[in-house]
């Protein structure tokens, strides 16, 4: 009579504890790729601009680059500062990501448009598409901007550098 020997579930164990390790690793990977892939210099939505989005710590800020045409930030509450360049002024800061949307929140967008600054939202909406939402009180009350990456093969204006972070 032979005699039949059951295998061990030990090694299908091992390798589920492998495949959960490396899904746990992968997702982790995804995270920090999407944390740290928004920095990077986009195109206004009129393409007569461009901004400069990087981390500063844990917080997420945002720089005027480069205007086609040069202003003055003439809108500004404080008259000491209506004589200031728009270009390298900071227009977003103090936004923090929240793991769970995914999306930069709890910061400041300041529109040397017209003066004001509003609560913000930032987040990418693919790889390329930046959109942020400038809000009074709550989010339904807003206005949302799309910025589009400059990609590696485009060129950029005189003296605008890619990297500065």
């Amino acid at each position: 009579m032979t005699q039949y020997h059951r295998p061990s579930n030990s090694g299908f164990r091992g390798l589920a504890m492998t495949a959960l390790a490396t899904a746990i690793l992968l997702i982790a990977s995804a995270a920090d790729g999407a944390e740290s892939g928004v920095e990077g210099l986009y195109w206004t939505e009129e393409g007569d601009g461009l901004v400069r989005i990087c981390k500063s710590g844990d917080e997420l800020i945002g720089t005027i680059a480069w205007q086609q045409v040069p202003s003055r930030d003439e809108n500004n509450p404080d008259p000491e500062l209506r004589d200031r360049d728009v270009t390298g002024l900071t227009f977003l800061s103090g936004f923090k990501r929240n793991a769970k949307s995914g999306k930069w929140e709890g910061g400041r967008v300041y529109s040397p448009d017209n003066g004001r600054t509003y609560k913000g939202k930032v987040w990418l909406e693919e790889s390329d598409t930046l959109k942020m939402r400038g809000y009074i009180g709550v989010s339904l009350l807003g206005r949302t901007a799309t910025f589009s990456r400059v990609s590696e093969s485009e060129r950029v204006p005189d003296g605008v550098t890619r990297s500065g972070c």
